[in-house]
């Protein structure tokens, strides 16, 4: 919802999440960006984009080539969405701006584990985990008028006054029409309802998972706990969460590719096969594709 709200801005250009332009470098620490184009030329929202990795360039050339594509001739500086490898970012646009959005963990682990992503919230909240704490490593080596923070529950509660402060961050006049995306997508406009959805979905046991795992840097980001006197978890408790994430992870892929692919994507696997896994991974991908909102 909130890269659609900047990308319905008349002066900004919104091009999607595009992880590819991050883990398609063959060694993103190394002195030049070299990417590994036959990785990129399988990658799903690579060729959902119908993207092209032109004989003769690589590195920054490359990467400035997706961009110029996935903007399609439109003017304004683009609107790029990560959900990783934010340390690699800064190499990569060293001049960019970045707004990090952040949500309340047992809402964000209750969705990955609907998703299928993770067998259960405990798990889940390792997405939101890996997101805050390397967030909260990065902005300490950024100068604070290149970033800016956004809490979800404040953006959908107060979408006029949050993205107004946001645009005086980006150097741009707040617009209405920056709401217009409710008319051209499947998302719908912000709706306080959409906020705090752990205390209808979620049972009490499944928050106090949550907040064992996130704890700490919910007090630190200001989300009340709703269990404040946990007893640690014992070995065969966490033990038993492994196993359950586990296999509910893999139902939950049979059930959405089906027992077939699932069954030979993992046989594939084995020396000699992967020509047939790499086309039994792409028929995977046009059933991710199908899925999207």
């Amino acid at each position: 919802m909130f890269r659609l709200m900047l990308g319905a801005h008349p002066e900004l250009v919104e091009i999607g999440e595009n992880q590819f332009i991050v883990d398609g470098l063959i060694d993103p620490h190394a002195e030049d960006f070299r990417y590994n184009t036959h990785w990129l030329r399988h990658e799903r929202v690579f060729r959902m984009r119908n993207l092209t990795c032109p004989d003769g360039l690589d590195g920054l050339a490359l990467r400035d080539h997706m961009i110029a594509a996935m903007k399609d001739g439109r003017d304004g500086p683009p609107v790029i969405t990560f959900h990783a490898d934010i340390d690699v970012l800064d190499r990569l646009f060293p001049t960019a701006r970045y707004i990090h959005i952040y949500r309340d963990p047992r809402d964000v682990a209750n969705s990955a584990t609907r998703f299928g992503w993770s067998g259960n919230v405990y798990y889940g909240a390792d997405f939101w985990l890996a997101a805050e704490e390397s967030w909260a490593r990065k902005k300490k080596t950024l100068n604070p008028r290149r970033y800016a923070e956004v809490r979800y529950e404040d953006l959908v509660m107060n979408p006029s006054s949050e993205l107004s402060r946001l645009c005086d961050f980006l150097g741009i006049a707040f617009t209405d029409a920056m709401f217009g995306y409710a008319e051209k997508s499947t998302y719908d406009k912000p709706d306080p309802k959409l906020t705090q959805q752990w205390k209808r979905k979620l049972t009490s046991r499944q928050t106090a998972l949550v907040e064992h795992r996130c704890g700490p840097l919910m007090d630190e980001l200001g989300y009340e706990r709703a269990h404040r006197d946990l007893q640690p978890m014992g070995r065969l408790s966490k033990l038993h969460l492994a196993v359950d994430n586990k296999l509910r992870k893999v139902k939950a892929a049979i059930r959405f590719f089906g027992f077939r692919d699932y069954g030979m994507e993992k046989i594939f696997r084995l020396p000699g096969l992967q020509a047939r896994r790499q086309a039994v991974l792409l028929r995977m991908q046009e059933t991710m594709n199908r899925s999207l909102k």
